[in-house]
């Protein structure tokens, strides 16, 4: 098993292109999280296809502004049902902002739901054999924003204040943790001081993402951080991680200084 991210920067960011990232299963099977501008185009690129399956953390739209684009693509190309795993409490929210118009089409005749199998869920979800945890972590309002992780894994934050009660319960196994970063100080966002207060052995186990610059991540890599590139590849052999760069990004920075720790 596989992670990929296909992006990893915050919404104001292009270099480091928004934040999704795909679970491999193997060559055939996957599961991509959240689906902002542009992510469709680049999932396309990397696998030759259409996603599958995809889990949405928030509404945020440089984490679901894709989603219609992906509608579009798929109506006029594979037309094959993508799942959508959606939490209960943003599914109404969902709607609002990307599927309520009564002309998703100018030619008429279909609705944006057609193009997808909705699975709402709350606690968990099976996907290929496998039981994802879903949670609720902290960002900007309560029962607005869910993390994932598959036990004995990963642990995925979403966008997020420091959860550490969170991270105690779902990555007790050892499980590499994807964790939200920003070097501003803001309510929504974990910032630098506040998540060097988790415990050593749990900041061993992070990698950030979500930051606004190559710069950012690598200056967070001088201070000892692990910081995901985009395309950035980590293998999952249960509490085995490895992980390698295959970043297109054109700074010197990233590319120069990796992480190894």
């Amino acid at each position: 098993m596989n992670f990929r991210f296909l992006g990893c920067g915050n919404a104001q960011i292009s270099e480091l292109g928004h934040s999704a990232c795909v679970v491999e299963f193997d060559t055939d099977r996957r599961l991509l999280i959240d689906c902002g501008f542009g992510v469709s185009q680049q999932y396309r690129k990397q696998y030759q296809c259409l996603p599958d399956a995809i889990f949405i953390t928030h509404v945020h739209l440089d984490h679901i502004g894709g989603l219609e684009q992906l509608m579009f693509s798929n109506w006029f190309g594979e037309k094959k049902l993508i799942k959508l795993f959606v939490p209960v409490t943003i599914i109404s929210l969902l709607h609002q902002r990307i599927a309520s118009l009564d002309n998703q089409l100018a030619e008429g005749g279909t609705n944006f739901w057609e193009a997808f199998q909705l699975i709402p869920v709350s606690d968990s979800f099976w996907l290929h054999g496998f039981k994802f945890q879903v949670f609720q972590n902290r960002h900007h309002a309560p029962a607005f924003c869910f993390g994932l992780s598959l036990p004995g894994r990963f642990l995925f934050t979403g966008d997020t204040k420091p959860i550490p009660e969170t991270i105690i319960h779902h990555a007790s196994q050892g499980e590499i943790i994807f964790h939200d970063l920003s070097l501003q100080k803001q309510p929504s966002h974990s910032y630098l001081d506040e998540v060097m207060t988790y415990p050593e052995a749990v900041l061993k186990r992070i990698w950030f993402y979500h930051l606004d610059s190559a710069e950012s991540i690598a200056k967070l890599r001088k201070m000892g951080l692990n910081c995901v590139a985009p395309n950035q590849l980590f293998n999952l052999y249960g509490n085995d991680v490895h992980f390698w760069l295959q970043s297109n990004v054109s700074s010197e920075q990233i590319l120069r200084e990796p992480c190894t720790d």
